[in-house]
């Protein structure tokens, strides 16, 4: 890819890190259109209960297709994959040399009360845990982009030391259940393609912070929101583990998920693992 992009520099970073919202430029939206947005559209569309398609870069294979993919389609998926790591490498050069690219999605269906089990719903506000990508406390990075003619809504509420507070309570429960969540630490720096699929006791916590979130009605009811309306070509980056969020409206969303390792960040203070570890080490 030609195109040059302005990176992000140390205060947009932190902002991120917090659990902000950073608005891609719109050169990148324009240039991943017009060169994909025809043959996306003409991709079978994916099963509406795996949430669409779904394209791992690492071992090539396409998951909730239908039918199985020709070998032109999983080579559409593999040059928007590796387009969008490019775009992610020059935004946030301070993350370049160690964040690891997770899976590419490709959603089409109406996001809005779709026919999912309570702790599958998107529309519904949550943190992100992977079950069967555990990130051992690495932070997941979301490139997201919409690519409908209708306005994508998509909103955060609390950021994590918040929900943090608001569960309190079981929180305490889970973490006495944890040996040490610091005894992942190792793993962090050779999570590769060989990685560990057994959650650590932090993937484990996480889990039951997702589920308690979705399942809880009083929370989804009142927990603050904030709106934001994605044109056609509009996109965004932001940490899903790191803040409550959910996709309220909305169709065909390109969307890329990204690992990356604490020592990376500009204020890993503000990570989930490290707010979970402060919590378990005041209980202890």
């Amino acid at each position: 890819m030609e195109q040059n992009f302005a990176t992000f520099d140390t205060a947009q970073l932190t902002q991120l890190e917090h659990g902000g919202l950073l608005p891609l430029p719109d050169s990148v939206g324009k240039i991943l259109a017009q060169q994909f947005s025809q043959p996306l559209h003409e991709l079978p569309q994916g099963r509406i209960r795996a949430k669409g398609l779904s394209y791992d870069p690492k071992t090539g294979t396409v998951r909730g297709t239908p039918i199985p993919f020709e070998s032109e389609q999983v080579d559409l998926l593999h040059q928007i994959s590796q387009q969008m790591i490019e775009i992610v490498h020059k935004l946030l050069p301070a993350y370049a040399a160690e964040i690891i690219p997770d899976r590419l999605t490709w959603q089409t269906h109406e996001v809005a009360n779709a026919p999912h089990r309570t702790n599958a719903r998107d529309d519904l506000y949550h943190v992100d845990n992977f079950p069967t990508r555990p990130s051992r406390g690495m932070r997941i990075l979301r490139f997201c982009l919409n690519f409908d003619t209708d306005v994508r809504v998509f909103a955060v509420s609390e950021p994590f030391r918040k929900l943090i507070e608001f569960y309190r309570n079981p929180l305490k429960q889970a973490l006495k259940q944890s040996n040490n969540l610091s005894n992942i630490n190792s793993p962090w720096w050779h999570f590769g393609k060989n990685r560990d699929t057994n959650p650590s006791d932090y993937d484990l916590v996480m889990g039951k912070i997702h589920h308690w979130m979705k399942a809880d009605l009083h929370f989804q009811d009142r927990c603050k929101k904030y709106l934001h309306r994605f044109s056609a070509h509009e996109g965004w980056l932001f940490f899903s583990d790191g803040t409550a969020y959910a996709h309220l409206r909305g169709k065909r969303l390109l969307d890329h998920s990204f690992f990356v390792p604490q020592r990376c960040l500009v204020a890993p203070q503000c990570s989930p693992l490290a707010l979970l570890e402060a919590c378990h080490t005041q209980e202890a």
